[in-house]
């Protein structure tokens, strides 16, 4: 039941192709190069790709989620106490995962229906600038929920350095969390004053841009705790 709104996601996604398909066209795009042109075009029933994408990918949190329970269930009290907290955790980031794949998919049904009036040969301006917006509110999710994480191997700034104890952790991930949630507000304004590929690789950018300095300061951090240690 925890896990119910992923497969009600899934179940949406499903639905809306499943409605959209008699009146897509035959030949719909499906794929975009580096330059924003349309490079393959398919057949509508490609469409099924993506609500078939998001029943793996709540099938993959299904699995991982209830793994977690088990390993909570036979933990210690404390050990117990911080895989419930992780839990939650993830649920909420399956569900900003899901929603996010959701709206890419509700983007490539509306590229498909302009099809329709005149073939594209393009990306959207629009489309592009809704998936970077929902990327930039998913980055800003997570970067929210970073701190709260406690020291996992599934989410959070993950590094040998990060890994190394509790303090570690903590800082890394506060460091990191407050420049995820900075440059997903940065990609999420930047989506509503850029179009096309512009946008796209601005996004790109600030994602590796905030993953590098993240990771850097996850080793700082744990210079400085073991600088501490050795006072």
């Amino acid at each position: 039941m925890k896990n119910k709104f992923i497969w009600i996601i899934t179940a949406l996604s499903f639905v809306i192709t499943a409605a959209a398909m008699n009146f897509l066209p035959e030949e719909v795009p499906m794929h975009f190069d580096f330059s924003g042109n349309v490079d393959r075009y398919g057949s509508r029933y490609e469409m099924l790709i993506f609500p078939g994408l998001l029943a793996v990918m709540a099938l993959f949190w299904s699995i991982l989620l209830a793994w977690c329970e088990k390993k909570r269930k036979n933990a210690d009290e404390k050990t117990a106490a911080e895989a419930q907290n992780n839990i939650k955790i993830l649920r909420i980031s399956a569900a900003v995962i899901m929603i996010m794949e959701f709206v890419l998919q509700c983007g490539a049904l509306i590229t498909a229906f302009r099809h329709l009036e005149q073939p594209v040969q393009v990306m959207p301006a629009g489309f592009s600038s809704a998936v970077c917006a929902a990327v930039g509110i998913a980055m800003a999710v997570m970067g929210n929920l970073m701190p709260k994480s406690k020291r996992n191997g599934l989410f959070g700034i993950r590094t040998s350095w990060s890994m190394e104890n509790d303090q570690t952790w903590l800082a890394s991930n506060r460091f990191g969390g407050a420049v995820f949630f900075a440059a997903g507000a940065a990609v999420t304004v930047l989506s509503l004053i850029l179009r096309g590929m512009t946008v796209v690789y601005v996004m790109s950018g600030v994602i590796a841009l905030a993953a590098a300095v993240s990771i850097a300061y996850s080793h700082y951090a744990y210079k400085k705790y073991k600088d501490q240690q050795g006072e």
